[in-house]
């Protein structure tokens, strides 16, 4: 990056070169010419095995970090992501579906521009001005989000997608082609550039033609095409890296990266989760003890998470093929665990709604036994029903008003219905009718207190944005049917929520058991293989949860109760105490003594000593004579060519 001086001074470049130009002579020893006044001892190393005597090589700067326009660019991937919950809420499988298509597309694209920063950041006007090409294309991200659709495509929004996908590609291509015009002078390095100069601007004509092919009706399907380029643009430059040293990643700070995007997708999610408690919680009086545990519940779920990435996180120095494989499968954990965030959230919602149902009933349940003093009072017994229960809806809608005219009309016409009651219906056994008119009666009864429950209970969700009302279908032909369709639908959202957070909480705790089996490199015990063990069973317990909604009643039994998050908690308390308990004693897994691991997690990138003192031999001459570096992964010492040990 450009020194913090000559920025001050107004002499940022317009083109900063990132190369360190090292040319190896007949008789091996190097000749480093740097823009920067300060050596970038990691620039050395790792050649000796890989170019031939007097071949030129170019080196890169390196980080061990990600810098801090790569932090902010990340930060527009999390605004994203949050401004799609907002706008849309995954509560049924279309809009399931649409939010994996999303995700997929905005992860790529943070990904591109990744692998370029991750070997070839550095700071000048035109990386300035490519930088706010890719930051203008993640604001076209969240200004498609509301009209993002896979099940209701509008050509629109899609030829906006794409024409977004075309941008970032010219952008990257531009950007990488100042890096061609740099190393033009290396020719085993000129077709490694050119080749990811050709790939973006590929990609970008193809993603130009498929805009124009969007259309009202017909091409409803060609967004897969989106898919197939970005896979395509991925697994070339995954490629290319392992086909020419120049392009390798190898040495960057890509896992710290990964890991960078994990840590704040879980702020984000701490933000979901605090909207979701600021929609709910309107009033002092919405504070009850399962609301609170709920709320910590979601919060703390994020925490042990947290905990459990950071605990297993365990390489300091990956091989090639490891970074690559740990790295490329933050996609599907990052996936997992914002569906996860989002159906806690979406749980601590349902919570409430089904705590002000529950509290409905009650109300309902009081004014059925009023209904004995009013008979002793010689009142009119329906119309003090009526009202005594008009005051329950307009205490519940005084806090959550009514997002539609027609429930203010379903409500008044029940309870005008209830009031017309005859005196005569007070007098029967309204669960045990003796005549055909007695239990017409009281059928008609039960299906007022029916719809009047569910205006009530499609009111509260539509407030939260789940909508049941926008999926009544025209045959509905009365107030009734109406409600009835759209409690239908909700049901069926509460369904989706409940397979996504236990499927995705599943997925979530699986896919850290693998990044923890890649980044391992100790020796492996009977005791650590039946830990993971027990983690992936625990993770497939997980997933098979959802299986409770084929069977209603004991799903109502389960799910109806504040229980549901906290369970998930308890789940992944447990799973953390089991990886921290201590090896057992020699005699239940008998063999020789394994040191204790090293619980601290370690970046993913080789460390600035350990990358100096790998063919650093001029700099050894000034006085690195004697260079020992302790592996914790390994419990090995690497020696410097001073004490006789080579690579």
């Amino acid at each position: 990056m450009a020194d913090a001086d000559d920025v001050i001074e107004g002499k940022l470049p317009l083109l900063r070169n990132p190369v360190l130009r090292i040319t190896r002579s007949p008789g091996g020893t190097f000749d480093v010419t740097q823009h920067s006044a300060q050596p970038n001892l990691e620039g050395f190393g790792y050649r000796d095995e890989i170019y031939s005597p007097g071949e030129e090589v170019p080196e890169f700067e390196r980080h061990t970090e990600a810098t801090n326009i790569e932090v902010f660019y990340d930060l527009f991937f999390a605004a994203n992501l949050c401004v799609f919950a907002e706008v849309q809420d995954v509560t049924n499988a279309q809009q399931l579906a649409t939010f994996v298509c999303y995700f997929c597309l905005l992860w790529f694209t943070w990904l591109g521009l990744g692998l370029f920063d991750v070997r070839f950041v550095t700071d000048s006007i035109f990386e300035r001005c490519a930088r706010a090409v890719h930051f203008g294309a993640m604001v076209g991200f969240a200004v498609i989000a509301p009209t993002f659709k896979l099940n209701e495509q509008d050509p629109r929004t899609f030829r906006t997608m794409t024409l977004i996908l075309t941008t970032s590609r010219v952008a990257l291509a531009s950007q990488y082609g100042t890096i061609l015009w740099h190393v033009r002078k290396f020719k085993s390095s000129r077709v490694a550039l050119g080749l990811n100069v050709a790939v973006n601007v590929i990609a970008a004509i193809i993603y130009l033609g498929v805009a124009f092919a969007f259309r009202e009706t017909g091409t409803e399907a060609l967004w897969v095409l989106w898919f197939a380029v970005t896979v395509t643009e991925v697994a070339v430059t995954v490629w290319g890296s392992l086909r020419w040293e120049v392009l390798s990643f190898y040495g960057t700070h890509l896992t710290n990266r990964v890991s960078m995007l994990t840590f704040i997708l879980m702020g984000e999610g701490i933000v979901t989760v605090c909207s979701a408690v600021a929609k709910i919680v309107l009033n002092a009086n919405q504070w009850t003890s399962p609301t609170i545990g709920n709320v910590t519940a979601g919060v703390a779920n994020i925490y042990l998470i947290y905990m459990i990435y950071m605990d297993w996180r365990r390489a300091r120095r990956f091989s090639r093929s490891k970074q690559l494989i740990w790295s490329f499968l933050h996609l599907p954990f990052h996936l997992a665990l914002k569906l996860f965030i989002l159906a806690s959230s979406q749980f601590v919602i349902w919570w409430k709604v089904i705590e002000v149902n529950f509290w409905v009933a009650s109300e309902i349940q009081a004014a059925l036994m009023g209904k004995v003093d009013a008979i002793t009072a010689s009142a009119n017994i329906s119309e003090s029903f009526a009202e005594t229960f008009r005051g329950t809806v307009d205490s519940v809608f005084e806090t959550f008003v009514p997002q539609y005219y027609n429930t203010m009309v379903t409500v008044n016409e029940t309870l005008d219905a209830l009031k017309g009651m005859p005196s005569e219906f007070w007098d029967i056994d309204i669960d045990n009718p003796s005549t055909p008119a007695e239990a017409e009666l009281a059928g008609f009864f039960y299906s007022q207190l029916q719809t009047l429950s569910l205006a009530i209970e499609n009111s509260l969700l539509a407030n939260f944005k789940i909508d049941g009302y926008q999926s009544v279908g025209d045959s509905a032909n009365s107030l009734a049917q109406i409600e009835e369709q759209a409690e239908e639908a909700n049901r069926s959202k509460f369904n989706t929520v409940i397979i996504t957070a236990y499927a995705a909480a599943g997925f979530t705790l699986m896919l850290l058991n693998v990044l923890f089996i890649i980044s391992r490199s100790r020796k492996w015990t009977p005791f650590n293989y039946i830990r993971k063990a027990i983690n992936f069973l625990v993770g497939i317990g997980l997933c098979l949860v959802p299986l409770i909604t084929t069977d209603l009643p004991t799903m109502e039994t389960f799910v109806f109760t504040p229980w549901p998050l906290p369970t998930i908690v308890l789940t992944f308390f447990v799973i953390l105490v089991i990886n921290h308990l201590p090896h057992p004693p020699p005699i239940f897994f008998r063999g020789k003594a394994i040191p204790q691991e090293d619980e601290k997690a370690g970046s993913g990138s080789p460390s600035l000593a350990g990358t100096a003192v790998h063919g650093a031999h001029e700099q050894q001459k000034s006085g690195y004579q004697n260079v020992s570096i302790h592996d914790q992964d390994t419990d090995t010492a690497y020696q410097g060519p001073g004490n006789g040990q080579g690579r």
